[in-house]
């Protein structure tokens, strides 16, 4: 067999390939470059050539998409011979290997971020996001514009300036008061209109005692928000800068939420992959990619303590959630998650924020609407597919009304009603753009093929909306090593051999 070449591409700042250490030029089009990133950046799964071609290609009909599609692929092919050996391409799909003779940045610095969010040492987890920023030269790809790159730029854009933050901040808390200035700066340069950014700055700038330099910054955030938004800075920002004229120092920085700051011991004891999974589709339905996440298993595997530990972390970050369920016993009564969703803590002001036509709709299964706005005209019979789709667009135009991201988990989603089921996806399509990631907890072993959720499954999957987490039995060490976490003492080997027989 022959030597596999050594594949080097960075992606951050534009594009570059080194083959055997070498510089390529060849590949040398945008739209060359971005194809060979898009496989390049989808390693999990086999990407369909149809769903690949309509990427590129969504003016034309199939038939030229996929003939414009193999062009490109011999192109890329008799431009870079190399690709041949990481390329895996078949009549329905195209897959790109990740042997070890392949780096690309984009995996090194997302791998360093996960490294840096697991680690309990400070001293190191600085160590790793300080290599994670410098890996970030600049936006991916600049100079090309397809949209599934422009969602995955600002995807990668939003993780460096949470990368960035959280650096800052373990930069503070160590007392290295100069480095901490210096990402943060970074940090307003990466995002000039993040007010968030500028109060760490002048934070840092205060605990340092330079108070100038803190002033400074928030005169710079003044006259930024005033040419580009024409407003003024937040109360917040405002009271920081009043503290420093009446007082000349403000309260230290506040210490970052990472992974860790949930206490994910025992959850993430054998699920570790899983939980990165996790963050990585909120981190991307936060950049403007909704999707639906399955967390399959069997009763009692742990596919709700998974799910809660990311609502958790994303709540203690300051992020929006809503957590509902589907019962057994409701099986028939139409649209339970759904009335249980809009009627959480996000949606208090529904009945002011919605446009009476819609709230019209919504008070079918919201019959509380009618006493708070009793203006409102009685609902129709839901007698047609038209009426059917009305209600279905009142209640996405509501479920999307908070403009922050959003993470919603429901449990037991096998149990919803059909309803539900085609509401979600309805929802899934009305605005794919959306800062919105949805989570079912399922039972796969009680989705028959019949079953509403297949059908929502196979449609998703096909627009790669969908991710499904499935998670196994944990190994022998892994069920001793929770199950000595849980009894915080050592077992002894009997006992942790029935605990897991009995797991």
């Amino acid at each position: 067999m022959s030597k596999l070449p050594q594949l080097s591409v960075s992606l951050f700042g534009g594009f570059r390939l080194l083959v055997d250490e070498q510089p390529h030029t060849a590949i040398s089009q945008p739209q060359q470059q971005s194809l060979l990133a898009y496989l390049m950046l989808h390693t999990r799964t086999p990407q369909l050539r149809r769903q690949v071609a309509f990427c590129f290609w969504p003016d034309l009909n199939e038939v030229r998409a996929h003939a414009n599609l193999r062009r490109a692929l011999h192109k890329l092919r008799s431009d870079c011979p190399a690709v041949d050996h990481f390329l895996v391409s078949t009549a329905t799909t195209l897959s790109w290997r990740r042997p070890a003779t392949f780096t690309l940045d984009v995996l090194v610095y997302e791998m360093l971020i996960a490294q840096a969010e697991q680690e309990t040492d400070r001293a190191h987890a600085i160590a790793l996001f300080r290599q994670a920023a410098a890996a970030y030269q600049d936006d991916l790809l600049p100079g090309c514009y397809e949209e599934w790159l422009l969602t995955e730029r600002v995807r990668l854009k939003q993780l460096q300036l949470h990368l960035l933050h959280h650096l800052t901040v373990l930069l503070a808390e160590a007392g290295d008061d100069a480095v901490a200035i210096h990402y943060a700066g970074e940090l307003c340069r990466c995002d000039p209109l993040r007010e968030q950014s500028y109060r760490l700055l002048m934070s840092c700038h205060a605990a340092c005692g330079d108070r100038a330099a803190a002033l400074r910054a928030y005169h710079d955030c003044v006259a930024v928000l005033d040419s580009e938004l024409g407003v003024e800075p937040e109360p917040e920002t405002q009271a920081i800068y009043q503290r420093l004229l009446n007082h000349g120092t403000i309260a230290a920085v506040a210490a970052p939420l990472t992974a860790r700051s949930v206490a994910l011991d025992h959850i993430l004891v054998g699920r570790t992959a899983e939980w990165q999974q996790l963050l990585a589709s909120w981190q991307q339905a936060g950049a403007g990619a909704s999707r639906l996440v399955l967390i399959q298993g069997d009763a009692g595997i742990g596919k709700t303590h998974l799910a809660e530990a990311l609502l958790t972390w994303a709540r203690q970050r300051g992020q929006l959630t809503v957590h509902t369920r589907a019962y057994a016993a409701e099986g028939q009564l139409s649209y339970s998650p759904v009335v249980e969703w809009l009627r959480s803590p996000p949606y208090a002001n529904l009945a002011t924020e919605l446009a009476d036509v819609w709230l019209t709709e919504c008070s079918r299964l919201l019959p509380e609407l009618l006493t708070t706005r009793p203006q409102l005209a009685a609902s129709p019979p839901l007698n047609d597919s038209g009426q059917r789709r009305r209600l279905f667009e009142a209640l996405a135009r509501a479920a999307l009304l908070p403009r922050q991201p959003l993470l919603v988990l429901i449990d037991d989603l096998q149990w919803a009603d059909q309803e539900t089921v085609e509401w979600l996806h309805f929802l899934l399509r009305f605005d794919p753009t959306a800062p919105r990631l949805v989570v079912g907890t399922v039972r796969q072993s009680e989705i028959s093929a019949n079953h509403p959720l297949a059908n929502l499954q196979q449609e998703l999957h096909r627009v790669g909306w969908i991710q499904e987490i499935i998670l196994t039995p944990l190994t022998p060490e892994a069920s001793a090593e929770l199950a000595q976490k849980t009894a915080g003492s050592a077992l002894s080997k009997a006992t942790l051999a029935n605990l897991h027989h009995y797991a």
